[in-house]
């Protein structure tokens, strides 16, 4: 399973994902309360289901027109 992070630059949380039978997450690019985000980079961290955080961040950056 994996848990997954998305973070703003400022270190708030955006969003949450949980998958416990698999290694797969698709971002609809929404926050935790349903709303768009915005155009801005981000970071997500991933982490198994015992909470053991990854090192490894990768750093996206959103476009919205």
């Amino acid at each position: 399973g994996i848990e997954v992070y998305i973070y703003t630059i400022a270190g708030d949380l955006v969003r949450f994902y949980q998958n416990p039978g698999g290694s797969v997450v698709f971002w609809d690019l929404k926050n935790n309360y349903g709303a768009d985000v915005a155009t801005e980079e981000y970071y997500i961290v991933f982490s198994d289901p015992s909470g053991n955080k990854k090192p490894e961040k990768v750093r996206v950056t959103i476009l919205r027109n």
